[in-house]
């Protein structure tokens, strides 16, 4: 204690004569206070150590909450060159204090300088039993970082000392990704420094390096030749021939196709299941989560919508029985209008018609008149009408269509596309073709039209036969189109329209996981290249594959959808109509009539059938 006290005095006598020196008072500057004020807070909680620590005398040690050994010392500058220190298991061998501060070796001459040394030592870290990468030949360790801005040391050594080009040591603040491909901070152990004495290669990650991010640190050694990751393959000049050549262009002629460099099938994209459910965490899956999330939504949002609509579309299906029937006619007609799809192109004008065969002539009759719960002629609407005749029209010439002009506003023109005359006793069908407005403001302004029956020739008129294709493609035909425009007659309804389109879309995303990446960007192997658009052999069979698997399901699901029938047989529609005029009619002889032409039709069919089957 004495020898203590003393060297405490003599360094006390020493700063003292450094003070008497100094001839000016000494003001420190803003960031002398601010870095003064840092070193006072980090070694506040180390004053038990200050206070017994004596210059040139080993260095007070504490253990600072069990996972870190901690020493304060001070020493004199001119001596702590090649001075070991121990803390915590770890040696600390310090250089000069001249090449500490990068001055020359002369720097302490005629100087007493005394020197604070803090040391911290983690104590060993905890390294969990390391994990088998399947989709690179790494096997990774984690090692736990408790503290902010220390330096670790990775001491590694292959098992097989074989050449260390061949071995790759990679390092993560998180988890390693999944490829070395994408793997940060991968070095060769030949880069690292090697201890012959030991056998170990070292990896030192300093403070500044480490910074504020403490916490799961991953550590992957693997064995990985990037000669031996990549065939090797040979030329050949079997069926080629140069035809051309310049200082850099080599043009060649051969008999056959060849895609060199590459390949047109794709090998998928390995899933390791142990990793995925590993990492399945909501915020490191944000973007996946997100899109499953949103278009679950839409898609509970588009099932409401559907559903909805199929329920007003049974109430668009079925034949309405013009009011104006006569309880005695006996012979029907099943009256077919289609309205078009141009805007505004529905009416409420009062429409009325008359018709004219070989026998016959029908009298004025009116389409929309009949009380129904449902609106009629609207924009692109396809509805069915029971016409009653006293006789038969015979092969039918022309129809005479109107209106009166008396609807409200845009509601008053009218856009017929054509009408389908039916015969149920006998089964023919006529057609009349219109594609013309009934309106005073529309087109040619006229309000009435003669129309005649549609021959072979205007039956295969390429703007009617177009028109009725693409509106049937697009209403009935195309998957996602037709949730909106479907056909209310149809059997395949909204919400199973809706069904197939996600099941399509999953399979869609589910084909674009496996080939992720798999394409290279910038389209070489023998591609075709059209301006800034090139298609590679990979992407045609990536294209190729991946039609195989989405399609077919797809088809399935639409065709048992489309062939499915409901348990209970619904009345035909025909009879419901039927039965509406005999009641609306009320007379039981009318009734009898009605089905007798019925019968006799369907005698008519059976022997036509029968005629053909023979």
């Amino acid at each position: 204690m004495a020898r203590r006290r003393l060297r405490r005095s003599i360094w006390n006598q020493t700063e003292d004569e450094e003070e008497e020196e100094v001839e000016e008072e000494y003001l420190p500057s803003e960031e002398d206070e601010d870095a003064n004020k840092k070193v006072e807070s980090l070694l506040g909680a180390q004053g038990s150590l200050l206070a017994s620590a004596v210059v040139g005398e080993e260095p007070a040690r504490v253990e600072a909450g069990g996972k870190v050994n901690m020493a304060v010392g001070f020493f004199d500058a001119g001596e702590l060159d090649g001075r070991v220190v121990g803390v915590g298991g770890a040696t600390y061998v310090f250089p000069s204090y001249c090449s500490i501060v990068g001055e020359p070796d002369d720097c302490l001459t005629n100087k007493s300088i005394t020197v604070g040394i803090q040391m911290a030592k983690c104590v060993e870290p905890e390294v969990v039993e390391p994990r088998v990468s399947n989709t690179m030949p790494l096997s990774i360790h984690k090692v736990e970082v408790p503290l902010p801005n220390l330096g670790v040391s990775v001491l590694v050594s292959p098992s097989n000392q074989s050449d260390a080009s061949q071995w790759v040591l990679a390092w993560s603040s998180s988890e390693l990704n999944g490829s070395l491909e994408h793997t940060e901070n991968l070095l060769y152990f030949n880069e690292l420094n090697y201890h012959p004495d030991t056998g170990f290669y070292e990896l030192f990650l300093d403070s500044e390096t480490i910074g504020e991010a403490t916490g799961t640190y991953s550590i992957g050694i693997g064995h990985y030749n990037m000669t031996e990751a990549v065939e090797t393959l040979s030329w050949s000049s079997e069926g080629c021939r140069v035809v051309g050549a310049n200082t850099t262009i080599t043009t060649c002629a051969c008999n056959h196709l060849t895609s060199f460099g590459s390949g047109f099938f794709v090998a998928l994209n390995a899933i390791d299941f142990s990793y995925v459910f590993a990492n399945a965490g909501f915020l490191d899956n944000l973007t996946i989560y997100l899109t499953l999330i949103i278009s679950l939504a839409l898609y509970f949002i588009g099932l409401v919508y559907a559903r909805i609509k199929d329920r007003r579309d049974v109430e668009k299906v079925g034949v309405i029985p013009l009011a104006d029937n006569e309880p005695s006619d006996q012979y029907l007609y099943v009256l077919i209008v289609h309205t078009g799809h141009i805007p505004n192109a529905g009416t409420k004008s009062k429409v009325q018609f008359l018709i004219a065969g070989d026998w016959e002539e029908s009298d004025v009759r009116t389409l929309n008149e009949a009380e129904t719960s449902r609106p009629l002629l609207t924009r692109g609407s396809v509805d069915h009408y029971l016409m009653a005749t006293s006789r038969p029209l015979g092969p039918l010439h022309y129809l005479r269509i109107w209106h009166d002009n008396g609807g409200k506003g845009r509601s008053s023109s009218w856009f017929l596309g054509y009408m389908v005359v039916r015969d149920i006793q006998t089964g023919e069908q006529f057609q009349f073709i219109c594609n013309q407005w009934l309106a005073v403001e529309e087109g040619d302004g006229l309000i009435d039209r003669l129309v005649a029956v549609a021959g072979e020739e205007q039956l295969r008129d390429l703007s009617h036969v177009f028109t009725h294709s693409v509106d049937k493609s697009m209403a009935d035909d195309h998957l996602w189109f037709s949730v909106f425009l479907r056909p209310p007659r149809s059997r395949f309804t909204r919400v199973q329209r809706l069904s197939s389109c996600m099941a399509l879309l999953y399979l869609s995303m589910l084909v674009n996981a496996m080939f992720y990446q798999k394409v290279p960007e910038d389209g070489a192997g023998g591609g075709l290249r059209l301006g800034p658009v090139s298609i590679s052999p990979q992407a045609l069979g990536i294209g190729f594959i991946s039609n195989l698997i989405v399609f077919p399901p797809s088809f399935a699901i639409v065709f048992f959808f489309r062939k499915s029938r409901p348990r209970k047989v619904k009345e035909s529609r025909l009879q419901i109509a039927l039965r509406k005029q005999r009641e609306s009619a009320d007379d039981p002889i009318l009734g009898l009539a009605m089905e007798e032409a019925t019968s006799r039709r369907r005698t008519r069919i059976r022997t036509k059938w029968g005629d053909e089957e023979s």
